[in-house]
């Protein structure tokens, strides 16, 4: 069985952030930076890490996906303009890796991720690398990015 990790970074040994930062992040009930999280599908993982390169560049309140509708909420206007700018450049890697004993299978109801496997293990050795720029994954999507903006107050007024 082959596995798939998309990241920001071109390396040669993937590894958990906590790793990397020392810092603990929770993203929900059951997952955290303290394991590396792969996919047996390559456009759930492609999708995951353009989506945690949005949250990187700007304030983001909601990230929606359904197919290949994306709805990104920003936190403000500017967040809107600073990510707009930004997106067009990014770039993730890809490592297909393949699936051993180090690997435990996630049963997160929160993501919706099908087949979803983690480790605290460092992965020194991949199937394959690729790249994915921001303009080829995004020719099959349709990606609305918004600002999550308070309702003017003549507009709920009673």
């Amino acid at each position: 069985m082959l596995l798939y990790h998309a990241s920001m970074f071109d390396t040669d040994v993937l590894k958990p952030a906590f790793n990397i930062t020392g810092e603990t992040v929770m993203w929900d009930e059951t997952e955290s930076n303290h394991y590396l999280y792969a996919t047996t599908h390559r456009e759930d993982a492609v999708d995951q890490c353009f989506f945690s390169c949005f949250e990187k560049l700007a304030n983001i309140d909601k990230i929606h996906s359904e197919h290949n509708k994306i709805e990104v909420t920003c936190s403000s206007v500017e967040d809107v303009e600073k990510l707009n700018k930004a997106i067009e450049e990014l770039t993730v890697y890809v490592y297909c890796i393949e699936f051993d004993h180090r690997w435990i299978k996630v049963s997160n109801k929160v993501n919706g991720l099908r087949d979803e496997y983690k480790t605290h293990s460092f992965i020194r050795s991949f199937k394959e690398k690729s790249k994915v720029s921001f303009k080829d994954w995004s020719k099959r999507k349709t990606i609305n990015i918004k600002a999550d903006l308070p309702t003017p107050a003549f507009l709920s007024w009673k």
